[in-house]
Order: structure tokens, then C-alpha cells, then sequence
């Protein structure tokens, strides 16, 4: 092979590498705006946003990994079944709404994860999108997020491991939430 050669195969290697790094910059920048947009730090897009699964609180429906699909603007019309994205603190989670009620003229919603042993009470007004859709990350579509069924299963889950006593001898309470 000729020095031509090789440095025509070094250079296509860098210019390969350059792509993929700006590729990489590109789909940061993306994640960027959607963190921003739906914590309230920049304009909300008309356009539905993608952002990671970053734990598996909520496998089997979206494991670790997946692209969630939200629509920012579809909070208003979450109903029990649904995963909705919500800051809390410094972070959003994606969790499954179980249930809603209005206390002292506010609203609350009930969410939980998936995979885990109980929800938590929560305002409304965390609520900051709506996932309607996922997808792994070798490009194929994970079903619709939505669920009656895993959301009456969550709930049922939520109200053992809160009316469990502590201990044997701790006689069980009960603490609605909120």
C-alpha cells in the first residue's frame, strides 16, 4: 500500500469519527432543549421531544435505555393509565399515573413506577409532558405506554406496602397521603 493509501484510509477514519462526534453533539443538544423545555427553562416546542430512560423504574413497559416520545403539551390531558414526565427536584421521572383527587382546591395525582413497591402523591403542576410513545435503541417501537391494567396493578401495589405494618408487634396504620 502506498503512503496515498494510507493516509486516504486515516483521513476517512478521522472523517468518520468527526461525524460521529458531531452526531453525538447533535443529539445532546436535542436532549438539552427537551430537559429544557419541560422544566420550564425555555420555550416549550409545538413538536413532541426525546429524551432517555435512565433507570428502569418503569420495566417492563419502557426499560432502561428506551427513547421516550412527550408531548410537552399533554399534561392537561393525562388520565389514570398514563406515564407522565415530572420534575421533582433537579430531576424528571417518567411514571405511571394510578389515580387523582383535589385537596384544598389543588390538584394531585397518585404516580408510581412500574417497577416499584409503592407511588407517591404528587401536584399536578409537576407534571411537565405527556410520553406518548418509546422507542429501543436499535430503532424499534416499544407499544404504546398506556395502561388501565399495569395502572390498577401499581395501585393495588401502592395500598399493600402502605397498609403494611412496619413490624409484627407495630399494629398497622393507615395515612392517606396528603
Amino acid at each position: 500500500m502506498t503512503t496515498d493509501a494510507r493516509e486516504s484510509d486515516s483521513f476517512a477514519a478521522l472523517d468518520a469519527a468527526g461525524r460521529a462526534a458531531a452526531a453525538d453533539v447533535a443529539r445532546r443538544a436535542a436532549q438539552l432543549d427537551a430537559w429544557l423545555a419541560l422544566t420550564g427553562q425555555g420555550p416549550v416546542p409545538g413538536a413532541l421531544v426525546r429524551l432517555p430512560m435512565l433507570s428502569g423504574s418503569m420495566a417492563p413497559a419502557l426499560p432502561c435505555g428506551c427513547d421516550l416520545v412527550i408531548d410537552p403539551l399533554g399534561a392537561p390531558r393525562a388520565r389514570v393509565g398514563d406515564v407522565v414526565v415530572l420534575a421533582l427536584d433537579d430531576r424528571l421521572v417518567a411514571h405511571r399515573v394510578l389515580g387523582w383527587r383535589v385537596r384544598g382546591g389543588q390538584r394531585w395525582l397518585l404516580e408510581h413506577g412500574d417497577a416499584n413497591g409503592r407511588g407517591a402523591w404528587q401536584p399536578a403542576d409537576r407534571i411537565k409532558g405527556l410520553v406518548v410513545g418509546a422507542t429501543q435503541p436499535d430503532g424499534r417501537e416499544l407499544p404504546p405506554p398506556y395502561s388501565r391494567r399495569r395502572a390498577l396493578g401499581g395501585l393495588w401495589r401502592h395500598l399493600r406496602a402502605h397498609l403494611a405494618p412496619a413490624s409484627r408487634t407495630t399494629p398497622p396504620t393507615f395515612d392517606p397521603g396528603i
